[in-house]
């Protein structure tokens, strides 16, 4: 019964993940996910129900048992947390694309900016209430990346660019999506961050240009030199 139940599972699992991968390719969200995940989660809590009555104990006592617990708590953290934070085309944008603007702005600024969004040397960094640093006994609050983390002493360690999303959707989806979030919209509209949609083809198919308008993406042209070598 118990390897009936994670069968079942798996299969669920399954079915679950291509509804919501299709879901989010259309642009919506699929309340038929929410129903197979949840689906899942019953037949996973029953396979370690009766481990455990099996065992007359907690049942964790190899590696299968340890996987179909932690594949539970996953499943549980998404009907959790789904409503608000669901692996969908609302939550790339509410999630991965702020936290990694925190970090691209971050070097971007404090390489082609240092004196102003930089940190300074770190050699004579101190602490200040966790907010930022001094560099020696005085001077101004310095928030960003050390010298020392975007310079090797030559050169460079990265060039600075501002970073590019690429998501593959449709162009509506996503353009509802910014024009609920005005924060997110800010980020593109003011030239922080650049949006990109990826075609069927799995190419770059159109650029965001501001004000919630579209354009298409032209293929930046190798120069002469470059083809003739």
């Amino acid at each position: 019964m118990d390897r009936w139940l994670l069968l079942s599972a798996t299969l669920l699992a399954v079915i679950g993940a291509v509804s919501g991968m299709v879901a989010v390719h259309r642009g919506h969200r699929s309340r038929w996910t929410t129903a197979w995940m949840l689906l899942v989660l019953i037949c996973q809590l029953g396979f370690l129900g009766i481990r455990g009555s099996q065992r007359e104990a907690c049942p964790l006592g190899d590696r299968g048992e340890i996987l179909v617990f932690l594949s539970w708590s996953l499943t549980l953290f998404y009907l959790l947390v789904g409503p608000a934070y669901r692996i969908s085309l609302l939550g790339v944008f509410t999630a991965p694309v702020v936290v990694a603007s925190w970090i691209s702005l971050q070097y971007y600024g404090s390489t082609v900016a240092p004196e102003v969004f930089g940190g300074g040397n770190k050699l004579i960094h101190n602490v200040c209430g966790g907010i930022g640093v001094f560099e020696g006994n005085g001077g101004t609050l310095r928030a960003g990346l050390p010298w020392q983390s975007v310079h090797d002493g030559e050169k460079l360690m990265h060039e600075p660019l501002r970073l590019s999303v690429c998501i593959e959707a449709p162009v509506e989806a996503m353009t509802a999506i910014l024009a609920r979030h005005d924060d997110v919209r800010a980020l593109f509209d003011n030239g922080w961050l650049h949006l990109f949609q990826i075609g069927v083809d799995g190419t770059l198919a159109k650029r965001y240009a501001g004000n919630l308008e579209w354009v298409e993406f032209d293929a930046p042209r190798a120069p002469a030199s470059a083809k003739a070598a």
